[in-house]
């Protein structure tokens, strides 16, 4: 498996070499809970809380010169650094933030380092749609993950509409998830950008935050069952552009 320092397909570190890191062990990766407990008579306990426990993530890591280990440090410690975990068939990713550099000088001027992390994101993929043109836009997804999803939405109209609504229905588009409608009216090429990503939730219009448009007695970022077959529908009245992103989150990788 490689690792990657990542924040974008054009900008990464791949700790797979001496000049830019090399991984030589990592911990701190897995999946547990946090669970607390109320007594009861003879010894017995009744669970009172379970919540998904936080990863703090270690990664060891060997460079051939300091030069090399100072450019992994700032790049780790930058805004929205993820880890990319490239098992030759699959990539995963976790959000992370950084925390600590250890380095110790070895033979040869060689830099050995503990990079740590606080982890804020299970193992996830984006499985990512684009649909062009018709005027009720919508998309299939047949995944399984661990946990439950979240999506991502960006929508572009070619015509005034006065809403939009961008809505999760189970398989056949029978069996509703969830649904949010963003009231305009909007005008050509307005940008409407929506997700409901745990560590991002956030809805905008043109770059700037709608969040006053929202109907706040409604969940506006919903979960979407991990066992969902699913269906996401972008309803406007008029032809679009569409650009989807499921979130899809695990437990677990192989």
């Amino acid at each position: 498996m490689i690792i990657s320092l990542y924040r974008t397909m054009q900008s990464f570190i791949r700790l797979h070499t001496l000049n830019d890191g090399f991984v030589t062990s990592r911990s701190g990766e897995g999946f547990g809970y946090e669970s607390s407990y109320v007594p009861s008579v003879n010894g017995t306990y009744f669970t009172d809380e379970r919540r998904i426990a936080q990863n703090r993530i270690a990664l060891v890591c060997e460079f051939s010169d300091r030069s090399g280990y100072a450019e992994a440090v700032k790049y780790a410690d930058g805004d929205g650094t993820m880890l990319e975990y490239d098992t030759g068939t699959e990539k995963y990713y976790r959000k992370v933030r950084f925390l600590s550099a250890q380095p110790k000088v070895m033979k040869l001027g060689r830099i050995r380092a503990t990079l740590t992390f606080d982890a804020l994101t299970p193992y996830f993929q984006a499985v990512e749609r684009y649909v062009y043109g018709a005027t009720d836009p919508q998309e299939s997804f047949d995944v399984h993950p661990d946990l439950p999803m979240r999506l991502y939405a960006f929508v572009q109209p070619f015509d005034d509409v006065q809403s939009v609504t961008i809505a999760a229905t189970g398989a056949g588009g029978s069996i509703p998830i969830g649904s949010i409608t963003v009231p305009g009216p909007f005008e050509v090429a307005d940008q409407i950008e929506y997700s409901s990503e745990p560590t991002d939730c956030r809805l905008l219009i043109n770059g700037e935050s709608a969040a006053g448009r929202l109907d706040m007695s409604r969940d506006n970022f919903f979960d979407i069952s991990n066992t969902a077959d699913l269906t996401v529908s972008v309803t406007s009245g008029a032809v679009c552009y569409v650009h989807l992103i499921l979130y899809t989150y695990f437990k677990e990788i192989s």
